[in-house]
């Protein structure tokens, strides 16, 4: 049984959606974290867990604007200016906030720039324009933004 398969089975047979878990380990990753992670779900899928993500988070599926309080488990999130609430940005829980200071379960990685991406033109995988394919359709061989630029 090959890799891939493997952990086809053993997704489909997992009974604890991990969604919010991995959208959260994701953020807190840093640039290479995050390149490591799109790799890999890129070879899994062709898709990188950044795109998953974002079509997840356009569903309403994954919010990665809140976290777990640290109190009470509720979904909260901090501003820019850094005051916390309990809910999500859209639709902010008064009642727990008049309970308890929200506190979110995370650290905030400080954000780094993020390195230009590129669809590769022979698989449409959105990668690191400075990187080879990651689902290792050949693009890297010809002149394409995955590819060789001489």
């Amino acid at each position: 049984m090959s890799l891939v398969s493997r952990i086809e089975r053993l997704i489909a047979t997992d009974t604890i959606d991990q969604s919010d878990r991995l959208a959260r380990l994701y953020a807190d990753a840093d640039v290479a974290g995050k390149r490591t992670l799109d790799w890999a779900f890129a070879a899994l899928c062709g898709y990188t867990l950044e795109t998953l993500l974002a079509q997840a988070q356009a569903d309403g599926d994954v919010s990665l604007d809140a976290w777990p309080c640290q109190q009470c488990g509720e979904p909260c999130f901090t501003t820019d200016n850094g005051v916390t609430y309990h809910g999500e940005p859209d639709d902010i829980d008064y009642d727990a906030d008049a309970d308890h200071v929200a506190l979110p379960d995370t650290e905030e990685a400080p954000q780094a720039a993020e390195a230009p991406q590129e669809t590769c033109p022979r698989c449409g995988v959105t990668a690191p324009a400075s990187q080879p394919c990651p689902t290792g359709c050949g693009a890297e061989e010809e002149d394409t933004p995955h590819g060789p630029t001489t």
